[in-house]
């Protein structure tokens, strides 16, 4: 019987020092916590709309398959967009194009990849690239531009506008011809 107490015994204190083996091997190491910041990575929403008031006054809105926000600038590219600025005249300008970038800080646009342009007036324009400039509240076409209106087409290398192309500015071999027909 002493025998069997003292196996008792010895199997407890055996069970006991296994107990604290495996709860000291298996306690979780503590979480480092560091001030380091987290990874940039970009941000991507897919289908959203941003757009630019001022005064109250809505000037441009843009419609995109897929924006991702650069998370150290806040700037935004944007693929697949249709929008419209909106001129002071109340013309309004609706544009298609495959690419677009928003600067936050300066408010500017650059639209490119090939930019369909149609206003509300009749005139409808075609470019490389298209630009909003919003400190000047001017919209510049570059690149292979032509646009028509009317019995009126005119090409040329840059085009800018402040009141949605009803009038314009033509420059670089600029080529203006009137009454053909469209």
């Amino acid at each position: 019987m002493k025998n069997k107490g003292k196996i008792i015994i010895f199997f407890f204190a055996l069970l006991a020092a296994g107990t604290i083996f495996w709860a000291v091997k298996t306690v979780p190491q503590p979480v480092v916590e560091t001030n380091a910041p987290a990874e940039d990575k970009p941000m991507t929403y897919a289908g959203n709309t941003i757009k630019e008031e001022k005064n109250g006054v809505k000037l441009w809105e843009l419609t995109s398959e897929q924006i991702v926000v650069d998370p150290k600038t806040g700037d935004l590219d944007l693929k697949n967009i249709s929008g419209k600025f909106y001129q002071s005249n109340g013309t309004v300008v609706s544009i298609a194009a495959p690419h677009a970038f928003y600067q936050v800080q300066e408010k500017n646009v650059k639209i490119d990849g090939g930019v369909l342009v149609e206003t509300s007036e009749g005139a409808k324009m075609k470019s490389k690239a298209l630009d909003w400039e919003a400190a000047k509240e001017m919209l510049t076409g570059s690149g292979d531009v032509q646009i028509t209106k009317e019995d009126t087409i005119a090409v040329g290398d840059k085009i800018e506008s402040k009141d949605g192309f009803q009038n314009f500015k033509l420059m670089g071999s600029a080529h203006i011809t009137k009454g053909r027909s469209q």
